[in-house]
């Protein structure tokens, strides 16, 4: 149980590294200083929306994996059919570290007009986003297939992507939370924050994926005999 909250947190942490919800709450927060509203309402609107749409969808995807689980249970998984599986996901995750290392997330430009007209329409752009960024999201895919495959599923588990969620959004919570401080600390910290999370953040993940990937080929190809290569 141990080894797979440490998981679930470190995936969660990379998870929490994502440019564009960061600059989606930074627009918000500039929105609203400019128009000298209160950051919540919006703020809170679009941490909601992301959180909700990533919990259920890990809660759809680990049942809907048991269910197909408890289906196929008679049948047997060779260990072709896992180094294959393997040697698979590695190509994908070079592949997605590759197309990835020269193109930066954009914050849509109709964010701002969104957050200036209709804050509380930004709870459904944040549960679009969630369902959009989490069937793509290796790391929290890499989760729940972790989770899935506990045999049986912890007591609390539901707990566990409840946490994964609040960790993903805890820098956007964050940004919220510096912007309603006035002093200068405050606000160097904020700055800060988005800095370094947008310059290291994309990188920290695609060298993360990419040393994943050779690890999960190399390991295959070690096992060559079991995918049948001579």
């Amino acid at each position: 149980m141990l080894t797979l909250l440490l998981a679930f947190v470190g995936f969660a942490c990379l998870d929490a590294l994502n440019v564009l919800n960061i600059g989606i709450a930074t627009t918000i927060v500039y929105v609203t200083r400019l128009e000298r509203r209160s950051v919540f309402p919006g703020g809170l609107s679009f941490v909601t929306g992301l959180f909700v749409a990533l919990f259920t969808f890990g809660l759809a995807t680990v049942l809907g994996v048991r269910s197909l689980t408890d289906v196929a249970a008679g049948s047997d998984i060779t260990p072709s059919t896992r180094y294959w599986a393997q040697l698979v996901i590695g190509i994908l995750l070079i592949a997605v570290a590759a197309l990835t290392w020269f193109s930066e997330p954009v914050t849509p430009p109709w964010i701002r007009n969104v957050a200036q007209r209709h804050p509380w329409l930004l709870t459904f752009v944040g549960l679009a986003l969630g369902y959009v960024e989490a069937p793509t999201s290796v790391p929290y895919l890499s989760a729940l297939a972790m989770l899935a495959s506990r045999h049986p599923l912890p007591t609390m588990w539901p707990l566990l992507l409840v946490g994964y969620g609040l960790i993903a959004i805890l820098p956007s919570l964050l940004i919220l939370a510096l912007s309603t401080r006035r002093s200068p600390r405050a606000r160097r910290m904020q700055r800060g924050l988005v800095r370094t999370v947008t310059r290291y953040g994309p990188t920290a993940i695609r060298v993360i994926f990419l040393c994943l990937g050779v690890v999960l080929i190399v390991s295959a190809l070690v096992h060559h005999s079991a995918l049948g290569l001579r």
